[in-house]
């Protein structure tokens, strides 16, 4: 296989959303290409559970839906769903995700501890008007178990990418996701959705 440096590969990895040179299969394509250990094959034992993903992420890591728009004053556009609520509760980050936008494109990013969170983005949409888009969750899914293993993040809680506001059925995105997130992966569900559509909640007193 062809090795590549870092600088090279977060230069192609990084703008080629904001620069719109290369497809979504393309891109899905070279993350698959340049995941070396990292394969989704490893992946399939992500777990759900039920219950508020501010509670039970707490302490540990959270991935924070995400798109790719930039306010006038260059800061990241967080404004529906677990985003709005982060955007609230830390209000640097859309200012540090917007710098890391501007330069590196609509990607996975590690953005730091930010109190009792480790907070990582995982856009799910190129632009907040849009729907969410299965093969941008697909890359940027690949880009997540990427950031696990580089920064030994043991585990990692995230709410159904696409399935809020994003407009996504759960059962398309449960099947994208279960073939490259690992054991490490929660998905958080709220009471009242239908966990049976992808996997079934495995932490006792988490329904």
């Amino acid at each position: 296989m062809t090795t590549m440096r870092y600088s090279e590969v977060k230069r192609l990895f990084g703008g080629f959303w904001q620069e719109h040179t290369l497809s979504f299969s393309e891109a899905a394509a070279l993350e698959k290409e340049f995941a070396g250990n990292a394969s989704p094959a490893a992946g399939g034992k992500m777990r759900q559970v039920y219950g508020d993903i501010w509670d039970l992420a707490r302490g540990k890591a959270l991935a924070v839906t995400t798109n790719g728009d930039l306010k006038k004053d260059g800061s990241a556009v967080m404004g529906r769903g677990i985003a709005l609520q982060a955007a609230r509760r830390f209000p640097g980050l859309p200012r540090r995700l917007g710098a890391y936008l501007r330069k590196y494109g609509n990607r996975c990013f590690y953005l730091g501890r930010w109190q009792d969170y480790t907070i990582v983005s995982f856009p799910t949409k190129r632009h907040w008007r849009e729907n969410a888009n299965l093969e941008l969750i697909k890359v940027s899914a690949v880009q997540l178990v990427k950031i696990a293993d580089k920064f030994n993040l043991p585990e990692i809680y995230l709410p159904r990418p696409g399935c809020g506001a994003g407009g996504l059925i759960w059962k398309d995105v449960d099947v994208v996701l279960r073939g490259i997130l690992d054991e490490r992966f929660v998905i958080c569900a709220k009471r009242g959705d239908n966990l049976n559509a992808g996997l079934s909640p495995d932490r006792p007193g988490s329904v």
